[in-house]
């Protein structure tokens, strides 16, 4: 289990995916936000590319509730949060 967690909303491509690579040195894991889970699936398959460690999360910003439970289950399965960029 990771102590430190990077968690990135809309972290699948564009600004999102960028914050993730360039602040992946300073966190134990990284976890990907994101609705689109084909682009979620690419990332992690490339995982080994990017030289860190990605868990991605298919999910929808808006929705208070399942954010609500997404949060416990990342600290249950990564670790604890630590760092959050909103990029969704």
């Amino acid at each position: 289990m990771a102590e430190d967690v990077l968690v990135v909303t809309g972290g699948a491509s564009g600004i999102g995916l960028a914050c993730a690579v360039a602040m992946a040195g300073d966190h134990d894991a990284v976890v990907l936000l994101d609705r689109n889970q084909e682009a979620l699936d690419h990332v992690v398959a490339e995982t080994p590319l990017l030289d860190f460690t990605v868990h991605g999360y298919c999910c929808d910003v808006t929705d208070a509730d399942g954010l609500k439970d997404l949060a416990g289950r990342v600290d249950a399965e990564v670790g604890p949060v630590r760092s959050l960029v909103t990029s969704a």
